[in-house]
């Protein structure tokens, strides 16, 4: 395997701890987009997105998952929840990984999402069940678009998860 592996999959998913448990299992690094971006530009991504907006943001997201593609070196790459929206990520996605799509039911992702401690998010907290669905319903299709694997991960341990996607590694 050379080729980098990437997660994708919406808030509450699981791709930061999957990819860590994968990468370890794998013996290979692991790189969390979302870590990599606060680090290089010395911030948080909500201090980022108010200050320079979405567009900025996502822009500076493109970059850093270019850079991360292009020596295709074998790595698990945990990515941003919105990463699919910007269309050359999705060709970015398409053409230079191997994508694994971490899906759940909403209800799953949303109790995930309310009770993590580390990850406040604080507008999807601001959101019913409801409106927290409809916003991972737009951007399913775009998950499904990108990925090579698919793999469900409602009322499933990390381990299990890692597990069922190196059957497939």
């Amino acid at each position: 395997m050379n080729n980098p592996i990437v997660l994708v999959g919406f808030m509450g998913s699981g791709k930061t701890t999957i990819g860590t448990l994968l990468a370890e299992k794998l013996s290979i690094s692991l790189v969390d987009l979302d870590e990599l971006f606060e680090q290089k530009y010395a911030t948080t991504i909500a201090q980022y997105f108010e200050k320079q907006g979405e567009a900025r943001f996502r822009q500076a997201e493109t970059l850093l998952l270019e850079e991360q593609l292009i020596d295709s070196k074998a790595q698990v790459i945990s990515t941003g929840g919105g990463i699919i929206l910007n269309q050359m990520n999705r060709t970015l996605l398409k053409n230079g990984a191997t994508v694994i799509f971490l899906e759940a039911s909403t209800v799953e992702l949303y109790q995930r999402v309310i009770h993590d401690q580390k990850n406040v998010r604080p507008l999807a907290r601001q959101k019913t069940v409801a409106e927290f669905s409809a916003l991972y319903q737009t951007r399913k299709a775009l998950y499904q678009e990108v990925a090579t694997l698919q793999i469900e991960t409602t009322n499933k341990s990390p381990q299990e998860i890692v597990s069922e996607i190196l059957t497939y590694c």
